[in-house]
């Protein structure tokens, strides 16, 4: 039996999932926008990335409500000044991204930046394991890298 042609259509099948499913389409990232008086603020994004394309839910601080992150888009998140963590989850509640959230020390007036990279940790028999990290570029780095993303919906 000849897998060649079962193997090409898998990868059409796999292209058109994450070409339509988990894109962001709300308008592209500019700038920055100013902090509101007495709060900070945090611009959580995604890199587009063929890898890891379903759309992913971030967490601040064990909150019940989640914000959309799909693949290739950004969300400005305005929060008071002080401790907070950011973890992911996926659409059932399941912690992704590691065992403890990223946490982060924010004050009055600043802007900081998450990044969160999905990743392939192994692919073995069509079964694809996934990986995933938050870092805290700087912002030199996060505002290049958000400068073609959409905000999320």
């Amino acid at each position: 039996m000849n897998l060649l042609p079962v193997l090409g259509r898998s990868i059409i099948v796999i292209l058109m999932i994450c070409a339509t499913f988990g894109c962001a389409t709300g308008p592209v990232f500019e700038k920055p926008e100013a902090a509101p008086e007495g709060s900070a603020q945090v611009y959580v994004y995604r890199v587009l990335r063929p890898v890891g394309a379903i759309p992913y839910l971030a967490s601040i601080d064990e909150s019940t409500e989640l914000i959309n992150l799909p693949n290739g888009s950004w969300q400005r998140l305005v929060l008071p000044p002080g401790n907070h963590s950011i973890s992911v989850k996926d659409y059932f509640g399941v912690s992704y991204c590691g065992p403890r959230p990223l946490s982060m020390q924010l004050r009055s007036g600043e802007t900081a930046y998450v990044r969160q990279e999905v990743y392939v940790v192994s692919f073995v028999m069509n079964i694809t394991t996934l990986g995933c990290s938050l870092k805290q570029p700087p912002e030199e780095s996060a505002l290049a890298e958000m400068s073609n993303l959409r905000r999320a919906q």
